[in-house]
């Protein structure tokens, strides 16, 4: 089975109040088989999808597959054929769609009351786990039941995570699984570090200082690339205490997005003072350098970046600003669809990834 996410990575609990769980009458849904990719996006009025063509170019415009007025996607992914939206800092709730996008309906078992930051998919035949605020993984080792990890929950230094805005209260913002051990498990908290479990998620320690960390990624050569509003660290992921490293050059900027590419290049997005950047590496991490053309992205109020690589073609990169989504490749950055809500995440597909399953 194929999956595809992005956590994707980033404050008080609520419903909101008007906002529709399931798809308006007459919207369209993702039809497979006709576009050569779909490009997904999480957005602060919920889920929408951009057909493009075999020359990467938009057919039509984007359609909405789930509107949530005001609810802001924090987590999006698309896993055995179906896709999963998460909801948090404004809206909470976890739904699912095994239509292309047709209905939603909560996540079997997942409270709407709760909100749900990021997605792990330790097992696709298996419900996802889930990063939440408060601070939370969430397994489920049954059909319709989760149950926050108890290791995390009584870590010592949890008492020590927090946020910089009432209430106050952290959220797990981003997972990733280690290249040659597959029961090697991290994520991050904002504003409260790395975690990691060793043994397929049974246990959860820390493994870095208390840091404002965002993102996380493991690259090719046991690398793991993490950051956040602190700068970006990198470690080799087989020491049992990892050794943080500071790449240097992030001073003043803030992390919104981590994506690494089939060629093995790793994409950053960041927010500044005055506008984002998309910046690559391809040494794993130890350099990095601004993508030409996008040293100065929009730059919304809280707006944050998404940034995800095509699933099959190196060097087309996609990422959101602020209500744009735009494809980069070597021949440069090209606009592909505006004027939607401001973007949390982008998940890009190819057709046969929401195909009805057999």
């Amino acid at each position: 089975m194929n999956w595809f996410m992005l956590a994707p990575v980033v404050t008080l609990a609520c419903v909101c109040l008007g906002c529709s769980t399931n798809t308006p009458s007459g919207t369209p849904e993702v039809s497979p088989g006709k576009p050569h990719r779909i490009v997904l996006a999480g957005t602060d009025d919920g889920v929408y999808a951009l057909h493009l063509d075999e020359n990467w170019s938009p057919q039509g415009e984007p359609v909405c597959l789930q509107r949530r007025e005001g609810c802001s996607v924090r987590c999006l992914a698309v896993c055995d054929s179906a896709i999963w939206a998460g909801y948090g800092l404004r809206g909470a709730g976890l739904y699912v769609s095994r239509d292309r996008g047709r209905s939603w309906s909560p996540a079997p078992g997942w409270p709407t009351s709760r909100q749900a930051w990021a997605l792990h998919f330790q097992d696709p035949s298996k419900l996802p786990w889930v990063g939440s605020e408060p601070p939370d993984v969430w397994q489920s080792n049954a059909e319709s039941h989760w149950a926050p990890n108890e290791s995390v929950a009584s870590l010592p230094t949890r008492r020590e995570w927090t946020f910089v805005a009432p209430p106050y209260v952290a959220h797990v913002l981003w997972f990733s699984r280690g290249v040659t051990n597959s029961e090697d498990h991290w994520a991050v908290v904002e504003q409260g570090g790395v975690i990691r479990s060793r043994d397929g998620g049974g246990t959860w320690r820390q493994v870095s200082p208390v840091w404002d960390a965002h993102v996380i990624a493991h690259l090719s050569g046991d690398r793991v690339v993490v950051a956040g509003g602190e700068g970006v660290w990198i470690s080799d992921a087989t020491l049992h205490d990892p050794e943080w490293k500071s790449t240097g050059g992030f001073e003043g900027v803030y992390a919104t997005g981590l994506a690494v590419d089939t060629d093995g290049r790793c994409y950053l997005a960041t927010r500044g003072h005055d506008a984002g950047a998309l910046w690559e590496s391809a040494d794993g991490g130890e350099s990095w350098s601004v993508v030409p053309g996008t040293d100065s992205l929009e730059e919304p109020g809280h707006g944050v970046h998404a940034v995800t690589c095509d699933p099959i073609v190196a060097r087309h990169v996609f990422y959101g600003a602020g209500t744009s989504i735009t494809l980069v490749t070597e021949r440069g950055a090209r606009e592909l669809a505006s004027s939607l809500p401001v973007i949390r995440r982008l998940v890009v597909v190819e057709p046969k990834a929401l195909a009805p399953r057999d």
